[in-house]
This record gives C-alpha cells, structure tokens and sequence, in this order.
C-alpha cells in the first residue's frame, strides 16, 4: 500500500479501512478457485467502501447515518433535488450494487465487482440506463470502469458515473452545481453555466440518431501541455468533470453515434 493514499487529503482514511479488510496487492497467478473467491468478496467491500465514500465526498446525505453499513440491501441519500436508493443485490448468480436515482426522472446504475459478469447485469436489470464492471486492474481489453487500490483516481471515476445520473436524473435543469453547489444560471446557448466552478452543462442532439444527450465541461479551462504529455486520457485531463466520453482537446463525443457534433 503506497504512502500516498495517507496523504491525500480524500483518501486518508481509506488506508486504514483498507487494511481492516485484509487488502493488500491485487495479484491472480498461482492463486487456487477458494482464494480468487475470497479476493472476490474483499474486493466487493472495497468497492462498497468506496462507493459510499464515493458518494458523501460528492455531498450525498445519508437518510439515516446510523445505519449506513456497506451491505446494507437498501440506503436512502439525498441531495439538492435529487434523491438516491442504493441496494445491494447478491444470489447465487451475481452480486451488483444497483443506484437508482429519481428527481425530474429515474436514472438506473447498475455496478458489478469484478467476478461478477456486468451481461449478466444486462439480462437482470434490462432497463438499467448504464451498466458497469467494476476492474481492480487496468486493462486495455475491458470496457468497464477501473477501481483499483492503487489509483488515486478510482472513486473519481465512480463520482463521474454519479455526476453522469445526477445530470440525467434532473432532466439536465439544474438549480445548483452538481460540483460546488452554488446557484446555476441558464446562459445565452440555452446551457447551464456555474459562476463558481465554472461547470457548463449542455443538452445537444445526435445528428444521426435525433436523441438527445447532455455533454459537461469546464468554461475557458484548457490542460496544460505538461498535463497533455503525462496522459492522453480526457477524462484525467478534465479532472472527471465530463459525463460523456472527450478528446483531448475537450469535444465531447455524442454516446449514441460516437461522432463529434
């Protein structure tokens, strides 16, 4: 476990949670049926722990926060406009954590840790507005999202899949930042614009498809050529505040045709 999770200042607390649940290196060779099974369910807790924290550093409110256990079948959290119920769903089959979010609509999201097949989350729960993988490692063949434990950005990229619900969930009309809860103001384009943070949030339309989409990014902020050349990944470049899929120049990609419009 490396030193920099102690030091940051939103992960500190998780070394030691962490080590309270028996993580330490995530490595699958050699290891037998019975201790993949274990690695498993350490892995779900992982995951849990993160979620809920994923969750409150976002500013989500427990209902009841006394009982907010991470296996809990069902919490209730809320925020702004936007009410949250996070479930634990667990079989023979499967285990998934299931958010429903619901202000001006519903918006489903299912997760599944690693072990679990997220096909499997497409046939349980078909009307699911997004359906994950949960990946303790980074690989180039999955299409899922990376928690592991030794990135710093892992609850970020749970928070930009919160951020993505958050925006739908209110039908994109927002009366407070998402990120900083200031007040949001509608400007000339039609699009959402925050004072504060400087978060802009626009509805647009597929060209090809005719759905709508809404795309987020930050007003007049460009990364640096410094930043350009550590990472060629627009999300770590736009610090996760872009709920659809970027270039590195910060045109959002249309999730139904994967063009730019």
């Amino acid at each position: 476990m490396t030193n920099i999770l102690s030091m940051h200042k939103d992960y500190r607390v998780l070394p030691y949670i962490l080590h309270g649940l028996g993580i330490r290196d995530v490595k699958f060779a050699g290891k037998s049926a019975a201790e993949l099974r274990d690695f498993y369910e350490v892995y779900r807790r992982f995951c849990a722990v993160l979620l809920l924290f994923s969750l409150k550093n976002w500013g989500f409110a427990a209902d009841d926060a006394a009982s907010c256990y991470i296996f809990s079948p069902s919490l209730s959290f809320s925020l702004d406009d936007v009410r949250l119920q996070l479930k634990t769903v667990k079989n023979d089959s499967y285990f998934a954590f299931v958010l429903d979010f619901e202000a001006s609509k519903k918006y489903r999201i299912i997760l599944y840790p690693y072990g679990s097949s997220s096909e499997s989350g497409k046939k349980h729960f078909p009307s699911a507005d997004e359906v994950h993988c949960l990946y303790p490692v980074r690989s180039d063949d999955n299409d899922g999202i990376y928690v592991g434990i030794e990135s710093l950005d892992s609850f970020r990229r749970l928070q930009q899949a919160v951020f993505r619900a958050f925006v739908y969930a209110s039908d994109g009309k927002l009366s407070a930042c998402p990120f900083c809860h200031s007040n949001m103001f509608v400007s000339r384009d039609g699009a959402f614009f925050c004072e504060n943070c400087s978060t802009v949030i626009s509805e647009k339309n597929c060209f090809d498809t005719h759905k709508p989409y809404f795309s987020s990014t930050v007003r007049s902020y460009s990364p640096s050529a410094h930043d350009r050349d550590l990472t060629a990944s627009a999300s770590i470049l736009y610090r996760f505040r872009n709920i659809t899929a970027m270039t590195a120049d910060g045109s959002a990609i249309c999730p139904h045709c994967g063009k730019i419009h």
